[in-house]
């Protein structure tokens, strides 16, 4: 299993751990807890920072938002 980072790689390995706690109450039984919750949580929050990062955006990406912007605030200033 290969991460990009450290975030999702954490969230899954704690996910891991969280089974391993829950199984080990019971000998190994599969009983519903609150542990199997806290499980799904730490996946898919392992899985949003996986496939859902925030974008790398460069200088030049920046400074064309920032123009579109200025741009809709006059033309929304005009028309008042």
């Amino acid at each position: 299993m290969l991460c990009a980072s450290a975030g999702p790689c954490l969230k899954q390995i704690a996910a891991f751990n969280s089974i391993f706690i829950s199984l080990s109450m019971d000998s190994y039984a599969l009983v519903p807890r609150v542990w199997h919750l806290l499980a799904l949580l730490h996946l898919g929050t392992g899985a949003h920072l996986a496939f859902n990062a925030n974008p790398m955006l460069t200088s030049a990406m920046l400074a064309e938002k920032e123009a579109a912007k200025a741009k809709k605030l006059a033309e929304a200033a005009k028309s008042k």
